[in-house]
């Protein structure tokens, strides 16, 4: 029970995740991104781990517990983030509800759901990563993280906001790009493990994920921009660039790189 409590703390979820969009929000946004991207990613192979092999006989004590766990924590990651006005602290509640989506592979781990874990771990990471370059490059100019800080991004930096168009659909799971067949897997793993009312629930969760990502893209193609010149720094441009890349290249071919993993 202590490790479970442990495990859920460190991949943020409900009830243990207060502490993710205060700290997501202070830290330097390249920290940020490593915690929300390969910490994340680490810790849910760590709790896979565990409960596929170790914790095997002592599911059925805690199938009800992850269960719960996993609805609020989608529920509380998506409705959270409907009301935030930073850019960074949406994304600490996407996080949220994306670990939620993750624990759907947990709570199906008798189907050995291990590919989908890391296929939707490796399309989140890659667009969140896109994401946070971005944000880097724009709230270091602008001075500011809300989501007035894109506004008119499309009409100043029409790359950047592709770029970043592009991650909020991956992160909506919109095909076909890698994040919707990221969902595909693991909601096809959990309804094959009989968890249909669960995978219900996380795609009603899903559309209203849509709302609040589609908030960024609304301000960079809609609203005037700033009066102050966006420059990329080239590392920026090529992180940016090669998570396009991948996002459109895992989408267009997802069981090639799910059977990798």
């Amino acid at each position: 029970g202590l490790i479970l409590i442990a495990l859920l703390f460190k991949v943020s979820a409900a009830p243990f995740h207060f502490w993710a969009p205060d700290v997501y929000e202070g830290s330097p946004t390249l920290t940020t991104a490593t915690m929300a991207t390969v910490a994340k990613i680490a810790a849910f192979a760590g709790f896979y781990r565990l409960f596929s092999t170790v914790f095997v006989p002592a599911y059925s004590t805690y199938a009800w517990v992850l269960s719960i766990v996993t609805a609020l924590t989608i529920a509380i990651g998506n409705l959270s983030a409907l009301n935030q006005d930073s850019f960074k602290r949406m994304l600490a509640f996407s996080g949220i509800s994306h670990a939620g989506y993750m624990m759907l592979a947990i709570i199906s781990f008798t189907g050995k759901t291990d590919n989908a874990l890391f296929y939707y771990a490796l399309a989140y990471g890659i667009s969140s990563i896109a994401a946070f370059a971005i944000a880097i490059s724009v709230s270091a100019n602008v001075g500011s993280e809300k989501f007035e800080a894109f506004n008119g991004l499309g009409k100043t930096k029409p790359y950047l906001a592709a770029a970043l168009t592009l991650a909020m659909l991956s992160m909506s799971g919109i095909p076909p790009l890698a994040g919707f067949f990221g969902k595909y897997y693991i909601f096809s793993e959990a309804v094959r493990n009989k968890h249909l009312g669960m995978v219900i629930f996380a795609v009603v969760n899903s559309v209203i994920g849509v709302y609040y990502y589609m908030k960024v893209v609304i301000a960079m193609y809609t609203k005037t921009p700033a009066e102050v010149a966006i420059s990329v720094k080239p590392a920026y441009t090529f992180v940016i660039a090669l998570c396009v890349f991948l996002m459109l290249l895992i989408g267009i071919l997802p069981s090639s790189f799910a059977s990798l993993l």
